[in-house]
């Protein structure tokens, strides 16, 4: 069983439900804003609500699903919050990218590293 609620929309139940009773032949119930729909897969009625607020011209809302519930909701409700860009994160500010603290072996000398030595291929095999 599938349930679509409709509490963000409170106008649209009555259309909402025409829609739905084209499209799919299973058993649908009406309760105020909530619609339950019986022998129907959760993705294929949310791609049926989908169509209906497509058709509708409600282009500022969306359906999440949740466990057998889809919702209808406006598009930027659940939209993440952005930080001003004035927040600094507090605490210990970042090394420099090539500090001391994070390559403490810069100015270790190698003995048997000479950087002046030729490099050398590998010859070509025919």
């Amino acid at each position: 069983m599938v349930t679509v609620e409709l509490k963000m929309l409170p106008g649209e139940a009555a259309a909402a439900t025409r829609f739905l009773q084209s499209k799919i032949h299973g058993q649908i119930r009406v309760n105020g804003n909530r619609i339950e729909i019986e022998d129907e897969k959760g993705l294929d009625v949310k791609l049926i609500v989908r169509k209906f607020l497509h058709r509708e011209g409600l282009t500022s809302y969306r359906v999440i699903s949740q466990s057998g519930t889809l919702k209808v909701i406006p598009e930027n409700e659940q939209a993440p919050e952005k930080q001003p860009a004035d927040d600094k994160i507090k605490g210990i500010p970042p090394f420099p990218p090539l500090s001391t603290e994070r390559l403490p072996l810069m100015d270790v000398v190698y003995p048997n590293y000479t950087s002046d030595r030729p490099r050398t291929f590998k010859k070509e095999k025919r």
